[in-house]
């Protein structure tokens, strides 16, 4: 059988390639695609600076966060996208990089392990949320472990609401991560942070009894919602967020 010419067996392979990258930058563009209009500009701006690395696949972005030799505002990208488009490949590279010295990228690290899913981030988030020095790597995997839906996870997250001597945004965090627990396990520990000292583990303990429907909780988030005036930064008064959840648990909300 004849072989064609060695051009166009290269203009064959460069047609291969650039069809390749294409698709990779479609597939990047699409994890922007469900982000809100108004914050897609970042995101998109992010996707390109991955592009212009000349990455043209998921393995070349893994291969970029194993070695670790970017500047971190890059690694941070890379570690975003390979989280959004739930490349379970990455998983090593991401548990690699949420031990790296910036916390910025640790963060992030966290941020990505939950969105994959997967079991194997169990233990590397619980690591995070017990020994991390960062408050926000710990608020961050706090809230993951709570995506996990895994039994060992609640756990830990119960532990750490309970931790008066933890920092009260990570105790917090916890307590919202416990929404997703099942009621019989998270009801007892979060009733009893509707009478924490922080006014942030009270907010949070109140929504999460509400997402839980807990009418046990009833009695008490009533009386928060009519005395606890003490606000949370950023999200409104204890007693706001208590009389919402009264609502969800009566069945009055929207």
């Amino acid at each position: 059988m004849q072989q064609a010419p060695l051009q166009l067996q290269h203009e064959v392979q460069s047609e291969v390639t650039r069809a390749r990258t294409r698709d990779f930058a479609s597939r990047l563009q699409s994890i922007v695609a469900p982000v809100a209009p108004r914050y897609r500009r970042g995101p998109r701006r992010d996707v390109e600076a991955v592009l212009r690395t000349g990455a043209r696949s998921e393995t070349d972005l893994i291969a970029l966060l194993k070695k670790r030799q970017a500047r971190t505002s890059l690694l941070i990208k890379v570690c975003w996208i390979l989280g959004r488009l739930g490349e379970k490949r990455a998983v090593p590279a991401i548990v690699a990089a949420l031990q790296d010295s910036d916390p910025r990228l640790r963060r992030q690290a966290a941020v990505s392990l939950g969105h994959l899913h997967t079991r194997r981030a169990l233990g590397p988030l619980v690591r995070a949320l017990l020994e991390d020095a960062d408050v926000e790597v710990r608020k961050i995997a706090a809230l993951e472990l709570g995506c996990l839906c895994d039994g060992r996870a609640y756990r830990r997250l119960v532990h750490a609401l309970a931790d008066r001597a933890e920092h009260p945004g990570v105790r917090g965090a916890a307590a919202e991560a416990l929404a997703t627990a099942p009621r019989r396990r998270a009801e007892a520990p979060l009733l009893a942070a509707l009478s924490d000292p922080s006014a942030e583990v009270r907010f949070w303990a109140a929504f999460a009894l509400g997402q839980l429907r807990s009418r046990r909780a009833l009695a008490k988030l009533k009386r928060l919602a009519a005395t606890d005036a003490a606000r949370v930064p950023g999200w409104g008064t204890v007693r706001r967020e208590a009389a919402t959840a009264v609502e969800y648990i009566s069945g009055r909300a929207d």
